[in-house]
């Protein structure tokens, strides 16, 4: 009897051992998208800003400013595609879950976001 019960007792252990390692994996992998989400709205944010400020400066040129609000039209919609893509990721679960994933850029770096503004004058 206690050769059968040490088998069952590894397998019970080795059964938790995998359910506490997918359980990591899965708040390791909530936790890069929460970052990734943070970085996503902090970009995107920012570049709305810059491009609305700048685009404070150009009510002499009418068209500049249509320009400048297409710009910024055009952030908000790219934000809010990346957030719904990561929110479709949180909500997926099992196999699809992996297979939904794909590599989002890395960390915004501020000449990225000056990149993306309507030049001035």
């Amino acid at each position: 009897m206690q050769l059968g019960g040490g088998i069952v007792g590894r397998k019970a252990r080795e059964v938790e051992r995998r359910y506490l390692f997918a359980q990591a994996a899965i708040a390791a992998e909530r936790s890069r998208l929460a970052r990734e989400m943070h970085d996503v709205v902090t970009h995107h944010v920012t570049a709305m800003v810059v491009q609305s400020g700048a685009a404070q400066y150009l009510t002499g040129s009418p068209e500049r400013v249509t320009e400048a609000l297409g710009a910024i039209s055009g952030t908000g919609r790219r934000a809010l595609a990346e957030l719904r893509f990561l929110l479709g990721v949180l909500e997926a679960t099992g196999e699809s879950a992996s297979s939904d994933l794909t590599p989002m850029p890395g960390r915004v770096h501020a000449e990225s976001i000056t990149a993306s503004a309507p030049p001035i004058g």
